[in-house]
């Protein structure tokens, strides 16, 4: 019996020395550390050479992800030993707690968990062993922290980890780690306090810091209780006391100005998070607000403009700045006839761009890489991430040659020899190491146009893929296949086992069809209900950690330059969108794709005939591109803090960038209307998608608000 302590880490390297020296003094060296880096590439490398020089196994496991319990379920999924602790990366151990863990464990085989003794914090306690009922009391006398924290690693899995909706840095950013330990008792885990294992962690408090800093922090944190008042069904005497103790505490000397404030942000979180939660889980990304929990917001933040009704809809996305890679594009020409998009963009997926499989090996003996090559350079020079499906058997090698497929007679169907595809994937894996890091199996394989095996063929096929180019390359990413408008195949696919052959899930998020308002099925907007559907079919497979990728979306784009109309790519009932709603459609998919938690967005494509950014003949770029570019523009470095809407279809979005810069953008899903400006905002300009810009004659001057994203500033600045 070994530990694997997991440490996710982002922003701190100093106050790691001091976890590292402790481990370096431990008793016992049965453990590994796992290390779950959310910093810039680099940021860590002292602390690796240091590891390096050390005694102590270790795994260093990079990720884009931010979030604490995403990095500590991450790190699970690398956890080699069956008992699991969670250390932070800003405590230290007692040179014997590894060895009274490991002996605690192996004395009483009916122990699931240990919680240790935080020396800083934990004061007159004796052991004892957990109670549930006092945990729903909120009456434990520990605290509960995840740095004190050990479990058999069957317990974890029970449980599924830790809810990735709640912790530092999401909305809700408190709360995970006495949410564990409750989801734990609620099975009838048996787990033990004791004072034997000692671990040490400074002890902050709420007052620490600038008076914002503090409000916010305690604010957020204070959504944790609530959240959980509400997810645990606690008594109302536990909630009423949860509200009530902060006013209490306010008129108990000593009196300050600071203390009161923390008091009233301890309330204002704690009733937000209560009123957030939405059924089994906190709507991180989806929260519906009732008008109290929006009142709170609106008085104390001003950050919105008046109590939103009882149906708003209110997104709470990851609060990290925007990458470039979020923005996505399909180009299918970049080799022969079409220019390089002057467009910044960070991801490219190469989804008809002649680079599949019977494009690079069309006999046996025969490969031909020249297009591929050229893109790899092209991408490489101008800083861009490619996605590479792996799909589309040669003619020689498809298990059913005669078969009309979508790119030829054979191309639909699976190999007829898995030796075929391992060796096609071995090569394609080794030539590109290093240079391509993304890969996804078969493209929109749920129409049997494109694969006309089983779902089990596609899994085995997935897994062979999966297996091949983790060997050549570990840190190479495979997305799931992507389908399109097939929720039931999807949960079907990954029970039989893709979900355990995915780092990332991909899907398709094309608008729905057939039903008797077009344009308000259509729109933009619809993608929301989607994509809370695919979230669901991914935590009811275990995988609702792994990211999710949009890796096709697309519109019909109607040509200006009198290219004449096709059919390819599109369907008849699609609505053909002139140049401006085209515009605002092009820039609503990226901001809401960001708003409800997908970090990449592809879209279908840059020089596509129907669907493209440009023009196909002229290849002048539309008006839809033009917003491409501008929302990049808006988004890219900027952290969206919240989107909500009204009944009247009115959508606002705040961003910030540093520098305390605050915009808002500003849309209505349809028809026109003007609206007056909050005078909170101070709002001084406003930008249009086509790159105008026009200055306010007053901070509450209204403004014609139609279906085209504007962005408000409070300052004159470009953003």
């Amino acid at each position: 019996m070994k530990v694997s302590l997991i440490m996710a880490t982002a922003g701190r390297r100093d106050e790691i020395y001091h976890l590292l020296d402790s481990l370096d003094r431990q008793s016992s060296s049965d453990f590994e550390l796992i290390i779950v880096d959310q910093n810039v590439e680099g940021f860590l490398d002292p602390i690796i050479q240091r590891l390096s020089r050390s005694t102590v196994a270790f795994k260093h496991i990079k990720t884009d992800r931010r979030g604490l319990s995403i990095a500590r379920n991450l790190g699970f999924l690398h956890a080699a030993h069956g008992i699991i602790g969670y250390p932070d990366d800003d405590c230290w151990y007692e040179e014997d707690v590894i060895a009274r863990v490991l002996a605690s464990f192996k004395t009483d085989p009916s122990q699931d968990g240990l919680i240790a003794r935080w020396v800083e914090r934990d004061r007159n306690l004796t052991k004892h062993t957990l109670n549930r009922e006092s945990w729903r009391q909120f009456r434990t006398g520990i605290s509960g922290s995840s740095i004190s924290l050990f479990a058999r690693r069957e317990l974890v899995h029970a449980v599924g980890g830790f809810d990735e909706s709640l912790g530092v840095p999401m909305w809700i950013g408190a709360g995970e780690e006495i949410d564990f330990t409750m989801r734990c008792l609620d099975q009838g885990a048996r787990m033990v306090y004791t004072l034997g294992v000692r671990i040490h962690h400074p002890v902050k408090t709420i007052l620490d810091g600038t008076l914002k800093d503090m409000m916010q922090r305690t604010r957020n944190r204070s959504r944790g209780s609530g959240a959980l008042y509400r997810k645990h069904k606690l008594s109302w005497a536990v909630v009423a006391r949860g509200l009530a103790s902060p006013v209490i505490n306010s008129v108990i000397p000593p009196y300050s100005f600071r203390r009161l404030l923390a008091n009233l942000m301890m309330v204002i979180g704690r009733f937000e998070g209560m009123l957030a939660w939405n059924g089994n889980t906190v709507q991180s990304n989806n929260s519906k607000r009732v008008p109290l929990g929006v009142l709170l917001t609106v008085v104390l933040s001003g950050c919105l403009t008046t109590a939103i009704p009882g149906n708003a809809e209110r997104l709470i996305p990851l609060q990290d700045p925007i990458p470039r890679t979020f923005f996505g594009l399909h180009i299918h020409r970049a080799a022969s006839t079409t220019t390089w998009p002057i467009a910044s963009f960070g991801s490219w997926h190469l989804v008809d761009a002649h680079v599949n499989w019977f494009n690079l090996q069309p006999d046996l003996a025969r490969w031909n890489f020249e297009t591929l090559d050229r893109y790899v350079t092209l991408s490489t020079q101008n800083n861009v991430e490619m996605l590479l499906p792996l799909a589309y058997p040669p003619r020689w090698a498809s298990s059913k040659p005669p078969l009309n497929g979508p790119y030829g007679d054979g191309t639909g169907a699976p190999p007829l020899l898995m030796y075929d595809w391992r060796a096609y994937v071995t090569q394609v894996g080794t030539r590109y190491k290093g240079k391509i890091h993304y890969y996804d199996v078969w493209d929109e394989p749920n129409e049997k146009v494109f694969f006309s095996g089983t779902q089990e063929e596609l899994v085995s096929l997935v897994r062979e893929a999966y297996l091949i180019l983790k060997r050549i390359d570990p840190k190479t990413q495979l997305v799931s296949p992507g389908l399109v408008g097939a929720i039931e195949w999807l949960d079907q696919y990954l029970q039989k086992g893709g979900a355990a052959y995915a780092d990332i899930i991909g899907y398709h998020f094309y608008p729905p069809l057939g039903g008797p308002d077009k344009h308000a099925q259509q729109r933009p907007e619809s993608m929301i209900d989607k994509v809370r559907q695919v979230k669901e079919v991914m935590k009811k497979n275990g995988i609702s950690n792994k990211p999710l990728w949009n890796t096709g979306i697309g519109y019909w784009n109607r040509n200006s330059d009198g290219t004449p109309e096709s059919m390819v790519g599109v369907d008849s009932r699609w609505i053909r969108l002139d140049p401006d709603l085209a515009s605002a459609w092009v820039a609503r998919t990226y901001i809401l794709g960001w708003a409800v938690g997908m970090e990449r967005v592809f879209w279908y494509s840059w020089d596509h005939e129907n669907m493209g950014l440009i023009e196909p003949t002229s290849k002048t770029m539309k008006p839809a591109g033009k917003a491409y570019m501008t929302i990049m523009n808006w988004l890219i470095g900027s952290t969206m803090k919240y989107c909500h809407n009204d009944k009247d279809s009115l959508w606002v979005c705040e961003i910030t960038r540093p520098g305390d810069r605050k915009a808002w953008i500003v849309w209505r899903a349809v028809g026109t209307q003007s609206e007056p400006l909050p005078a909170a905002w101070h709002a001084t300009i406003y930008r249009t998608l086509n790159g105008e810009s026009k200055t306010l004659d007053s901070p509450s001057s209204p403004i014609l608000i139609n279906e085209q994203p504007v962005l408000i500033q409070s300052d004159y600045q470009a953003w």
